[in-house]
């Protein structure tokens, strides 16, 4: 594509709770060990480092190739927080260079590969690491008393989710303001049209009236003459 036409952005959001990643780990190993024995290759499912990781990177990079302008952003969510991982916050491929701001020159180069790779891993690493001592230091609290963990934790999760969705949400209406003239993704343009409608209206029957009146004095002078 051509760096005339329009950027677009990719917002992706990713779940890396650890308790369901490491139940997916020890689904995989169990099938790997069975399908070892029939000397077969392993059929998943999907690791988070490794698989999917991976695919986000090409996917990433697949896509800044279709527009050297286009940006990425990728939100990872644990049961605890929800962070932009990609860009970082400060430094080389931060925020805003990538969703603000953005150069010119080869395919893709809004899009770094490199730092992309290797800002995905290291912010899935931190957020699992915060996530672990979190539930460590919960779990040592609660001690045996933990009846009510699964469904504080699944509501822990949800609120976690609808905080990434929020993130994404004012992400791409930055993008929206810095590509669009200014214009935000929450603009309501349907008020100012129908009030420029009504306007235009209101000028014609102004004009029509106007022009009415005109022709009633000029009837009633002609009368008089």
């Amino acid at each position: 594509s051509s760096s005339s036409s329009s950027p677009n952005l990719l917002t992706l959001i990713l779940d890396i709770t650890p308790s369901t990643w490491g139940q997916r780990n020890i689904i995989r190993s169990a099938k790997d060990k069975a399908l070892a024995a029939k000397k077969k290759s392993s059929a998943g499912p999907a690791t988070l480092m490794d698989d999917v990781l991976t695919a986000i990177l090409a996917l990433g990079v697949s896509f800044s190739c279709l527009n050297r302008d286009n940006a990425l952003v990728v939100i990872a969510a644990t049961e605890y927080e929800a962070a932009v991982i990609y860009p970082r916050k400060a430094g080389e491929g931060c925020m805003e260079s990538v969703v603000m701001g953005g150069g010119s020159g080869a395919c893709g180069e809004r899009v770094d590969a490199g730092l992309l790779n290797d800002y995905l891993r290291l912010g899935v690493a931190e957020l699992i690491n915060r996530a672990a001592e979190r539930s460590e230091k919960l779990n040592a609290k609660e001690g045996t008393n933990g009846e009510n963990k699964p469904q504080t934790s699944a509501m822990n999760k949800g609120a976690v989710i609808a905080s990434a969705l929020s993130i994404a949400l004012c992400t791409i209406n930055r993008f929206m303001v810095a590509h669009h003239a200014g214009v935000s993704a929450l603009a309501d343009t349907s008020y100012s049209s129908q009030r420029k409608d009504d306007e235009g209206i209101l000028a014609l029957m102004g004009g029509k009236s106007g022009s009415s009146k005109q022709q009633q004095q000029q009837a009633q002078n002609e009368a008089r003459g």
